[in-house]
């Protein structure tokens, strides 16, 4: 088993509830109003990364991007010079 750490950012909404985004996650928006339904909405949504059939419908644009099935994209020059470097964490 892996474990890996994603920042998690939760902004309250007027109903009680809290959107749930992660910087670290292109896409990940999930909604809940207790830590327990936060974090298993949040697991919810990472195990679709987990699916190797989901990543084979990613596909490149003409200009080089990476494009999820969701729509999302982003530039793959964010990857190499925006992001830090992260220490890989054996399981």
């Amino acid at each position: 088993m892996s474990i890996y750490s994603i920042r998690l950012y939760l902004e309250p909404n007027p109903d009680g509830q809290f959107t749930v985004t992660s910087p670290d996650v292109p896409g990940l928006v999930t909604e809940g109003d207790t830590p327990e339904v936060i974090q298993a909405n949040v697991q919810e949504a990472l195990e679709a990364l987990l699916d190797e059939d989901y990543f084979r419908q990613v596909s490149i644009d003409s200009a080089g991007g990476i494009v999820w099935p969701n729509g999302y994209d982003f530039c793959p020059n964010y990857l190499y010079e925006d992001v830090p470097a992260v220490e890989s964490v054996a399981s």
